[in-house]
């Protein structure tokens, strides 16, 4: 239902556009008032000296143009104060609210959960991102997702970062490789998410506030997460991130040391050297450096090839002799050379 300033001005536009068609039946359908309300707003008009009536007139005349242009703006903009105003009440009532579901998520105490399923794991996180009042930490190991998953995710981020909330991501160095994946990294750097890049990220991991956390990966191609909240592992999980972010490098730098080698050896290349050498499978490297397992395979024939390597097991040798692993003119100790061996 509209007020009385709303009709007036309704009113006013009326009379200035279609008046000379209408008579006062017409206007006051238009407008959705009665015969009081829109007498009411007529004696109004007419005593700001906008509106008067002829003789044997069914509606009132305008006075003048330009005074019922300088009217109509007048009722416009206290119409937005008014709007304005309790659009403040409203976000005051917001955000007291999302203070006291922020305090109830850290008193709630410890707890763990574990889903299965792609469908509710999705549903976890979107309730985690309507939740975060604060801050959103990220970890994005593996291959960029399909251009679709990415439009949906920079409005994800986007409806956040409208909401004051302060977001910091790090992505794989090798996502500067694909096209998609350069253009996620520009948009989210444009649009305020503070965005880092690392050759190596442990698992997939969101913070939500320091007091809940999301830990996910596949198994055997089925997806598993689990879900922490609580005061102390959200600090354990915040803490995880700061170690990778001190290690990670702003977009710029990243994107120049993607070419950048260590005694003729690539960055990817001397990360592969480094989890051989710890004894990962290779499924385990190809999921932290988002590559396929045959793409990780070829890189590794390269690899051997410009290590002089016969074997895996020799491989070993040769980045410890050349002091990419261990130390320089050393051998790498037995279980990591069985478990390079093995594979």
């Amino acid at each position: 239902m509209l007020d009385s300033e709303q009709v007036e001005a309704q009113l006013l536009e009326l009379l200035v556009g279609d008046g000379a068609n209408l008579d006062r039946q017409g206007v006051m359908t238009r407008l959705g008032v009665n015969a009081e309300q829109f007498d009411r707003a007529v004696a109004k008009l007419a005593a700001a000296g906008l509106l008067r009536w002829s003789a044997n007139a069914d509606l009132p005349s305008l006075v003048s143009p330009d005074a019922v242009l300088a009217r109509m703006i007048d009722l416009q903009q206290a119409r937005l104060v008014r709007e304005a105003h309790h659009l403040r009440a409203t976000q005051a009532v917001i955000e007291a609210l999302g203070e006291q579901l922020f305090k109830w998520h850290a008193d709630r105490g410890q707890g763990v959960h574990l889903w299965h399923e792609a469908d509710a794991i999705a549903a976890a996180m979107q309730d985690a991102g309507c939740r975060a009042r604060k801050e959103i930490l990220s970890l994005h190991p593996g291959t960029p997702p399909s251009a679709d998953i990415l439009t949906e995710s920079r409005s994800w981020h986007q409806r956040l970062l409208d909401r004051g909330v302060q977001m910091r991501s790090i992505y794989l160095k090798s996502v500067l490789r694909v096209p998609r994946g350069q253009d996620q990294v520009r948009v989210l750097a444009d649009a305020g998410v503070d965005v880092r890049l690392a050759p190596v990220l442990p698992f997939r991991l969101v913070v939500v506030d320091r007091v809940v956390g999301y830990i996910w990966e596949r198994e055997g191609g089925t997806p598993i997460a689990l879900e922490m909240h609580g005061n102390e592992l959200g600090h354990l999980l915040h803490s995880i991130f700061e170690f990778c972010w001190l290690s990670a490098q702003p977009p710029t730098l990243a994107q120049d040391a993607v070419q950048d080698s260590v005694d003729g050896f690539a960055d990817r290349e001397l990360t592969i050297v480094r989890m051989m050498y710890e004894g990962r499978k290779d499924e385990a490297t190809a999921r932290a450096l988002g590559v396929s397992l045959r793409t990780l395979r070829r890189i590794m024939t390269d690899l051997m090839a410009k290590l002089g390597a016969r074997n895996r097991f020799h491989a070993g040798i040769r980045a410890v002799e050349l002091g990419l692993i261990g130390d320089r003119g050393g051998h790498p100790p037995a279980n990591h050379l069985h478990a390079v061996h093995s594979q």
